[in-house]
């Protein structure tokens, strides 16, 4: 009896430890992409998360300058991080579950998504506390080479179903796209032609595999019974 409630006990602790360590450390930079927001479509950002809970965003201009700038204080409550930008009035979301960092994003009228890619920077945020020491460096857009527009499903189009996706993924600096997710589906017969249709897809190289990082990027998918884009 004894060893039985020794050896049970083992096996919680071991489930508590496996639960920790798969839990994603939001600490350094990251590469992000907010999308959602109808006005502004698919947005690239840079948030940086210290372990004095300052948050540094930079809003990541093509063919400008990156500035970062302090934002709220970022928390963890029950595996979910949050934060808040005021200048976007802005009150994010992040689940800790997830195999990359992002999450929802909520205003007073609107919500969307958001998920990162790991940024291979350190930022000082010390050194960033200070309005004049914004500046970091260039930013090289991502311009796609070839697109094409989904099939409508023949058993969607039959049943007369309707539907979208929302796919988040890196782009590596050759133009390749790898490690695509599905963020929202709105039923799995739409799945393989939006995953077909973005492995179509090709982004012009901006430099050598060796030389950076990957991007983060997302795609939206509609489907409607006119048409599918």
């Amino acid at each position: 009896m004894i060893i039985s409630l020794f050896l049970s006990s083992f096996s919680i602790a071991q489930n508590i430890r496996s639960s920790k360590a798969e839990i994603i450390n939001p600490l350094g930079a990251w590469n992000c992409i907010i999308y959602g927001s109808p006005d502004l479509g698919n947005e690239n950002y840079s948030f940086s998360f210290a372990s004095d809970y300052s948050v540094l965003v930079s809003k990541n201009e093509f063919e400008e300058e990156r500035f970062w700038q302090n934002i709220s204080p970022w928390i963890i409550n029950d595996k979910e991080l949050f934060f808040t930008d005021s200048r976007m009035a802005r009150d994010f979301r992040g689940d800790l579950n997830r195999s990359s960092l992002g999450g929802d994003w909520r205003t007073s009228n609107s919500v969307g998504g958001w998920w990162c890619t790991r940024l291979d920077e350190e930022v000082d945020h010390s050194f960033y506390n200070n309005d004049d020491n914004q500046k970091v460096g260039s930013i090289i857009p991502l311009i796609p080479e070839v697109m094409i527009t989904p099939a409508y499903p023949r058993q969607a189009h039959r049943e007369g179903l309707e539907g979208s996706a929302v796919i988040c993924f890196e782009v590596l600096p050759n133009g390749e796209i790898i490690n695509p997710e599905f963020l929202e589906l709105s039923d799995e017969i739409f799945r393989t032609s939006s995953l077909d249709t973005l492995m179509s897809t090709k982004f012009k190289p901006w430099g050598h595999l060796v030389d950076l990082e990957s991007r983060p990027a997302c795609r939206s998918y509609m489907y409607r019974l006119d048409y599918a884009y």
